[in-house]
């Protein structure tokens, strides 16, 4: 199965108390999504959390409108292997693909 940046799949994600599925927007670069068997992707989630690695969502950001609103947790992100994936649900548009890439790299990813 093909994976493609600003994609939303599905994946398990493991927990503390276990693995449970969730939607996922896939963010590394095309070349690197075709060219190996792994991708990098960021953990959305329907669980209202207010913090500084929440990146809430609208429906105007998605190519599909999502069932219900929710967030994307910025410092959730991991790799995974295209067989992880367990369905598609559209895109995010290019423009919130890259606020989110940019709050990950500032805000998670910073030398402090």
């Amino acid at each position: 199965m093909k994976v493609k940046q600003g994609e939303i799949i599905e994946r398990p994600f493991v927990f503390e108390h276990g693995v449970e599925p969730h939607p996922a927007i896939v963010i590394s670069n095309n070349d690197i999504n075709e060219n190996e068997n792994t991708f990098v992707a960021v953990m959305m989630t329907t669980t209202k959390i207010d913090d500084e690695y929440s990146f809430w969502t609208n429906d105007d950001m998605f190519s599909i409108k999502p069932k219900r609103k929710g967030q994307v947790r910025l410092h959730l992100v991991s790799t995974f292997t295209k067989k992880d994936v367990m369905g598609k649900y559209g895109t995010i548009r290019q423009k919130f693909l890259e606020i989110i890439i940019d709050k990950i790299y500032r805000g998670v990813l910073n030398i402090s």
